[in-house]
């Protein structure tokens, strides 16, 4: 904000003020360097420091972001445990869509039942 309000400042000085007073000669004994091409030289150093800094605030800022934005991301661990298949876990092959494919000559009631007594002889085999 104080940037484009220096350059701002800058344009109406040089531009406006000093060429009310302007001298058509370039007299340097008298030491009035108030001619259109040093009025401009002037004004353009002025722009440029200011886009300097400008350029300079901007990468600035966008450094600090990039290394804030760097160490908010968290960094994944790397998972070495093994998975162990349990007795509760089915085997896939047997599975078409999370439905239970059925053997050829085998109905549901088979099915059904044949899980549940497996069932009950592993709780009895539990409890024992």
């Amino acid at each position: 904000m104080v940037h484009l309000l220096t350059l701002t400042l800058s344009v109406l000085t040089f531009g406006f003020g000093l060429a009310r007073i302007e001298n058509p000669h370039f007299p340097i004994t008298d030491g009035n360097f108030d001619v259109f091409p040093m009025r401009i030289g002037c004004l353009g150093a002025v722009c440029l420091t200011q886009a300097w800094m400008m350029w300079k605030f901007i990468n600035f800022q966008l450094k600090k972001w990039r290394k804030h934005v760097k160490n908010q991301i968290p960094k994944k661990k790397i998972a070495t445990t093994k998975k162990k298949q349990t007795k509760k876990e089915p085997n896939r092959a047997n599975f078409v869509n999370r439905a239970a494919k059925l053997k050829v000559g085998e109905s549901l009631r088979m099915r059904i039942q044949a899980s549940i007594r497996r069932r009950l002889t592993e709780d009895c085999d539990l409890k024992n």
